[in-house]
């Protein structure tokens, strides 16, 4: 009743429609990346779905449900539906065993941190200098210091520091999975 005399206030009512939409919005936004995320998922043959579904069976309900969890959280969390899609494909590769649960947790919250673009050129064979730091810092890339002549950014004869960045084991793994559906 009262909740119904404050919607017939100018100004509360029209706040309450825009938590309302807002809210219709979220759902909606987590519906769609969940379709993408299951769209991915449709993939995967049948006989490794039902071996899956008995694995996890087997281990238990506290692990099924620490894999719905998380699963929940992180699609929940990825502001990119294209991001749904990558997570699709990590899933896939655990369901097929092509990766292990903790490689896919990790790689998972590599695509929740990922810079939308620095994934699309990580996929892509893309990479810029710039955006080599941020995927140190997610753990994709390696890095190392050297000193270097004047042909790396110093004077003839003076040296530099400089910070080399190369992706690494799990970078590559990383992009191993995620380029897999894309042929």
């Amino acid at each position: 009743m009262a909740e119904g005399i404050l919607k017939d206030l100018p100004i509360i009512g029209n706040l309450f429609s825009i938590i309302t939409t807002s809210q219709n919005i979220k759902d909606w936004f987590f519906a769609k990346k969940i379709y993408r995320f299951l769209a991915e998922l449709d993939k995967v043959e049948l006989k490794h779905r039902n071996k899956f579904i008995d694995e996890l069976d087997n281990a238990g309900k506290r692990q099924r449900q620490k894999v719905g969890e998380e699963l929940i959280i992180i699609l929940d969390r990825l502001d990119h539906l294209e991001k749904a899609d990558y997570l699709g494909r990590l899933f896939k590769a655990y369901i097929q065993h092509e990766i292990n649960y903790q490689d896919f947790s990790l790689m998972s919250s590599m695509i929740e941190r990922i810079y939308k673009n620095d994934l699309i050129s990580l996929v892509n064979n893309e990479i810029k200098k710039e955006q080599e730091q941020r995927l140190y810092s997610l753990g994709l890339y390696s890095s190392r210091v050297v000193q270097a002549g004047g042909f790396l950014g110093a004077q003839m004869g003076e040296t530099a520091t400089v910070t080399i960045y190369t992706i690494n084991r799990t970078g590559n793994q990383f992009i191993k999975v995620i380029r897999s559906s894309l042929n």
